[in-house]
């Protein structure tokens, strides 16, 4: 595995830990009780999961990988393209679940992809290094998304804010698909 892979996919995992907080962020702003909040949450849960076997099953059956990697970025990237078009809590949960069920269907493909043609005895050292990529990734989502609505959201409006920052992530996404394939 080389690095050449995993900076692009580290820049997909800044849009997914992004997403993390900015998605919930945006729920409350427009008006998310306490209740649709958890909802949010449980309903991205009960989609990652299936979706995660399921690609999981996918990708054990074809001999590349990698297009199921890049079309997922590129859907996750569509996905938060859209997100400042949506314009009530419902709409955010249900695009919420189709989010987390693509972000959760990716990361068995990507571990398959790291240790294919691998020694079993290099697998553990290729899947550290591909956590530390996507673990800064996220990392770096999650801090943009709490500093940007702070500094820029003064300035501009929150409003301006997260739809500039949803459409940030998204083309994190898109080139991270792009440098992926």
């Amino acid at each position: 595995m080389t690095d050449r892979w995993l900076y692009p996919w580290g820049l997909g995992s800044v849009a997914f830990g992004g997403a993390s907080l900015l998605v919930p962020l945006y729920a409350v702003q427009l008006g998310a009780s306490a209740f649709q909040l958890g909802l949010l949450a449980s309903a991205a849960a009960l989609a990652g999961a299936p979706g995660a076997v399921v690609f999981g099953r996918l990708a054990d059956r074809v001999s590349v990988r990698r297009p199921l990697v890049v079309g997922t970025l590129a859907v996750v990237a569509a996905c938060l393209a859209v997100f400042p078009f949506v314009s009530t809590v419902t709409t955010v949960v249900v695009a919420n679940a189709a989010l987390w069920l693509v972000i959760a269907a990716v990361a068995p493909v990507v571990t398959m992809v790291v240790v294919d043609a691998a020694p079993e005895s290099a697998w553990a050292g290729r899947i550290g290094r591909l956590n530390k990529f996507q673990g800064y990734g996220w990392a770096v989502g999650l801090l943009v998304g709490t500093v940007w609505p702070l500094a820029v959201g003064r300035s501009v409006g929150v409003e301006t804010a997260t739809r500039t920052l949803f459409w940030a992530f998204a083309a994190c996404g898109i080139v991270s698909a792009a440098g992926t394939a």
